[in-house]
């Protein structure tokens, strides 16, 4: 009887070892599916999803909320001229500028190719969302230092659109938070 105890706790532990590992491999598909593979960011999908509920809460607050849509200037040429490696790397130091000049409370995304979404959350006047544009430029703007031997100077356009006033969601079928202003 002490060897079936044995084995039956041995099977318990092998069961809970093998639920520990589909959890982790769950939480790793997850990543892969709302994660931007290049850059770490929210893809389209997840920023998009992201959003809508951050979008829904606004609707309840008196602060702003405006989209900023952000694209890179001259990237295909870049890309083409110096190679999709050197493409990459732009890429990610984009996104880590990005990261480091957004709020904790906005939603950052990837959106594809060289285009990327801020939804800047809850600010206090509008007038606000244009500081945090002007300083997204200036930062962008500095010079991309040794991307595999490279230096680069690019500039973003960026585009923005506030809730409620150019729309109520991001879905490009109705109206919509992406008019450039």
């Amino acid at each position: 009887q002490q060897g079936l105890i044995e084995a039956l706790s041995h099977s318990d532990r092998e069961k809970e070892g093998l639920i520990g590992l589909l959890e982790d491999e769950k939480s790793r598909a997850i990543a892969l599916a709302s994660l931007d593979h290049l850059t770490g960011l929210n893809n389209r999908r997840m920023f998009n999803q992201l959003a809508t509920s951050h979008l829904a809460a606004a609707r309840r607050s008196p602060k702003h909320y405006a989209l900023l849509y952000l694209d890179l200037d001259r990237f295909k040429l870049i890309n083409d001229s110096l190679g999709h490696h050197v493409g990459d790397l732009l890429l990610q130091e984009v996104a880590t500028r990005l990261q480091a000049h957004t709020r904790s409370g906005d939603i950052l995304g990837r959106m594809g190719g060289d285009e990327f979404a801020l939804l800047v959350t809850g600010v206090e006047q509008a007038g606000d969302v244009d500081v945090i544009a002007a300083k997204l430029v200036a930062e962008l703007s500095r010079t991309y230092v040794g991307l595999d031997g490279h230096d680069l100077h690019i500039t973003p356009s960026i585009g923005i659109a506030f809730f409620p006033r150019d729309g109520h969601d991001v879905d490009r079928k109705s109206t919509r938070l992406n008019s450039s202003h």
